[in-house]
Protein backbone atom coordinates (compact mmCIF):
# COMPACT_ATOMS: atom_id res chain seq x y z
CA UNK A 1 0.00 0.00 0.00
CA UNK A 2 1.25 3.35 -0.78
CA UNK A 3 -0.19 6.70 -0.04
CA UNK A 4 1.18 9.99 -0.85
CA UNK A 5 -0.47 13.46 -0.87
CA UNK A 6 0.83 17.07 -1.83
CA UNK A 7 -0.67 20.52 -0.74
CA UNK A 8 0.36 23.79 -2.26
CA UNK A 9 -1.30 26.82 -0.72
CA UNK A 10 -0.11 30.20 -1.53
CA UNK A 11 -1.02 33.95 -0.69
CA UNK A 12 0.44 37.36 -1.04
CA UNK A 13 2.92 37.37 1.48
CA UNK A 14 2.73 33.29 2.32
CA UNK A 15 3.66 30.10 0.46
CA UNK A 16 3.29 26.39 1.92
CA UNK A 17 3.78 23.03 0.27
CA UNK A 18 3.66 20.21 2.44
CA UNK A 19 4.12 17.00 1.21
CA UNK A 20 2.88 13.62 3.53
CA UNK A 21 4.10 9.38 1.99
CA UNK A 22 3.00 6.92 4.00
CA UNK A 23 3.72 3.20 2.82
CA UNK A 24 3.26 -0.13 4.00
CA UNK A 25 5.03 -3.26 2.46
CA UNK A 26 4.67 -6.73 2.63
CA UNK A 27 7.17 -9.20 3.32
CA UNK A 28 7.83 -12.27 4.18
CA UNK A 29 11.02 -13.93 4.77
CA UNK A 30 12.26 -17.31 6.49
CA UNK A 31 14.28 -16.35 10.13
CA UNK A 32 15.34 -19.51 12.28
CA UNK A 33 13.40 -21.78 10.37
CA UNK A 34 10.07 -20.49 10.28
CA UNK A 35 8.58 -17.90 7.84
CA UNK A 36 8.01 -14.39 8.75
CA UNK A 37 5.66 -11.90 7.36
CA UNK A 38 7.27 -8.42 8.27
CA UNK A 39 4.85 -5.43 7.61
CA UNK A 40 6.67 -2.13 8.26
CA UNK A 41 4.90 1.17 7.50
CA UNK A 42 6.88 4.11 6.92
CA UNK A 43 5.86 7.90 7.17
CA UNK A 44 7.60 10.52 5.56
CA UNK A 45 5.91 14.73 6.42
CA UNK A 46 7.86 17.80 4.91
CA UNK A 47 6.13 21.03 4.81
CA UNK A 48 8.35 23.87 3.37
CA UNK A 49 6.88 27.68 4.45
CA UNK A 50 7.92 30.64 3.10
CA UNK A 51 6.85 34.34 4.74
CA UNK A 52 7.05 37.52 2.75
CA UNK A 53 7.68 40.27 5.65
CA UNK A 54 7.91 43.34 3.42
CA UNK A 55 8.82 43.64 -0.38
CA UNK A 56 12.29 42.49 -0.54
CA UNK A 57 12.38 40.53 2.81
CA UNK A 58 11.58 36.87 3.26
CA UNK A 59 11.42 34.24 5.89
CA UNK A 60 11.08 30.24 5.65
CA UNK A 61 10.74 27.63 7.86
CA UNK A 62 10.93 24.00 6.50
CA UNK A 63 9.98 20.85 8.74
CA UNK A 64 11.10 17.08 8.12
CA UNK A 65 10.20 14.17 9.45
CA UNK A 66 10.71 10.37 8.21
CA UNK A 67 10.14 7.29 10.43
CA UNK A 68 10.74 3.97 8.65
CA UNK A 69 9.02 1.72 11.34
CA UNK A 70 9.51 -1.24 12.85
CA UNK A 71 9.67 -5.27 11.87
CA UNK A 72 10.22 -8.22 14.31
CA UNK A 73 13.80 -8.13 13.25
CA UNK A 74 14.51 -4.05 12.58
CA UNK A 75 13.70 -1.14 14.60
CA UNK A 76 14.22 2.21 12.65
CA UNK A 77 14.24 5.58 14.81
CA UNK A 78 12.68 8.61 13.67
CA UNK A 79 14.38 11.22 11.82
CA UNK A 80 13.49 14.99 11.75
CA UNK A 81 15.06 18.07 10.70
CA UNK A 82 14.34 21.75 11.35
CA UNK A 83 15.90 24.78 9.10
CA UNK A 84 15.28 28.34 9.01
CA UNK A 85 16.14 31.48 7.07
CA UNK A 86 15.64 34.92 5.99
CA UNK A 87 16.52 36.66 2.59
CA UNK A 88 16.66 39.67 1.47
CA UNK A 89 17.71 41.94 -1.44
CA UNK A 90 18.52 45.75 -1.30
CA UNK A 91 19.35 48.56 -3.61
CA UNK A 92 17.36 48.06 -6.32
CA UNK A 93 17.24 44.19 -5.79
CA UNK A 94 21.28 44.74 -6.40
CA UNK A 95 22.60 43.10 -3.28
CA UNK A 96 21.28 39.74 -2.24
CA UNK A 97 21.28 38.58 1.22
CA UNK A 98 20.56 34.93 2.52
CA UNK A 99 21.03 33.63 6.30
CA UNK A 100 20.47 29.85 6.62
CA UNK A 101 20.45 27.50 9.63
CA UNK A 102 19.85 24.26 8.86
CA UNK A 103 19.53 21.63 11.69
CA UNK A 104 19.09 23.95 14.21
CA UNK A 105 17.75 21.09 17.07
CA UNK A 106 20.38 18.80 16.03
CA UNK A 107 18.17 15.66 15.70
CA UNK A 108 18.97 14.94 11.98
CA UNK A 109 20.69 11.13 12.82
CA UNK A 110 20.18 7.83 11.71
CA UNK A 111 20.02 4.81 14.31
CA UNK A 112 18.23 1.24 14.00
CA UNK A 113 18.45 -1.93 15.85
CA UNK A 114 18.76 -5.19 14.45
CA UNK A 115 17.91 -8.52 16.53
CA UNK A 116 19.53 -11.12 15.17
CA UNK A 117 18.39 -13.99 17.87
CA UNK A 118 20.12 -13.55 21.12
CA UNK A 119 22.13 -10.72 19.65
CA UNK A 120 21.14 -6.97 19.49
CA UNK A 121 23.07 -4.79 17.08
CA UNK A 122 22.75 -0.74 17.13
CA UNK A 123 23.98 1.03 14.77
CA UNK A 124 24.13 5.03 14.76
CA UNK A 125 24.96 7.03 11.70
CA UNK A 126 25.65 10.94 13.24
CA UNK A 127 26.22 12.84 10.03
CA UNK A 128 27.34 16.74 11.16
CA UNK A 129 23.92 18.19 9.64
CA UNK A 130 23.97 21.31 11.37
CA UNK A 131 25.52 24.59 9.76
CA UNK A 132 24.71 28.26 9.72
CA UNK A 133 25.03 29.80 6.15
CA UNK A 134 25.95 33.14 5.05
CA UNK A 135 25.13 34.25 1.47
CA UNK A 136 26.20 37.92 -0.19
CA UNK A 137 25.77 38.71 -4.13
CA UNK A 138 25.94 42.22 -4.80
CA UNK A 139 25.94 42.87 -9.29
CA UNK A 140 28.44 44.99 -10.01
CA UNK A 141 26.80 45.55 -13.81
CA UNK A 142 27.60 49.11 -15.35
CA UNK A 143 25.35 48.68 -18.56
CA UNK A 144 21.86 47.27 -18.24
CA UNK A 145 20.99 46.57 -14.88
CA UNK A 146 20.13 42.70 -14.23
CA UNK A 147 18.39 42.07 -10.90
CA UNK A 148 18.60 39.24 -8.66
CA UNK A 149 15.19 37.62 -8.19
CA UNK A 150 14.44 37.13 -4.54
CA UNK A 151 14.60 33.62 -3.15
CA UNK A 152 15.61 32.02 -0.14
CA UNK A 153 18.72 30.32 0.48
CA UNK A 154 16.49 26.93 0.20
CA UNK A 155 15.80 27.24 -2.82
CA UNK A 156 19.22 28.52 -3.93
CA UNK A 157 20.82 25.16 -2.82
CA UNK A 158 18.61 23.11 -4.19
CA UNK A 159 18.89 24.22 -7.47
CA UNK A 160 22.54 24.40 -6.71
CA UNK A 161 22.44 20.50 -6.37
Amino acid sequence: MYISTFYLFKSKNFTSSNSFVFTKPFAKIRFNARSIKLVRPAYYIKTSNDFTISKNISLYIDFLYNDLGETLLEKKDGIYNLSVGISGSFFDKKLSLNITANDILNTYRFKDYRYYSIYNVIHEYVPDNTYAQINIRYNFSVGKSRRFKVQNNNSNTIRRL
